[in-house]
């Protein structure tokens, strides 16, 4: 196996706690689903709260095309530490309720404070994406 091939196998195996499928926040709060599942066959299970909370803040937004679970990418480009949401909705979302600026029109660098304070708030609603 090359190297290139390896890095892949190792990025595949780190990223099994991804969504098998991903669903819009609109779709959770009509249909009252609260659980979603993943490449390594468990089901995660998400507190109502935590739907309350993004809810509210994709309602204030218009963004009820959200899909969930956003994904939080470790970004290799930024400083030590650092991670980053990408798309105009998810980071516009994301930087709403963290009270942070966007780096740019589609993405948002969180560093490990902002990571906490996420995980904190809606855990069960972001997943880390391991990329090279």
């Amino acid at each position: 196996m090359d190297e290139e091939g390896y890095v892949r196998s190792i990025m595949s195996e780190l990223n099994r706690n991804l969504a098998t499928e991903r669903m819009t926040i609109e779709r959770m709060v009509d249909e009252g689903i609260r659980t979603y599942k993943v490449r390594d066959g468990s089901i995660v299970e998400v507190p109502q709260d935590q739907i309350d909370l993004l809810w509210e803040v994709c309602a204030r937004m218009g963004a009820y095309n959200l899909r969930i679970p956003i994904y939080v990418t470790t970004d290799t480009a930024g400083e030590q530490g650092s991670w980053r949401v990408d798309g105009r909705m998810e980071s516009d979302v994301i930087a709403e309720i963290l009270g942070k600026r966007k780096t740019r029109d589609d993405s948002v660098r969180l560093h490990f404070a902002d990571y906490r304070e996420l995980r904190r708030k809606i855990p069960d609603l972001v997943m880390v994406v391991f990329a090279p």
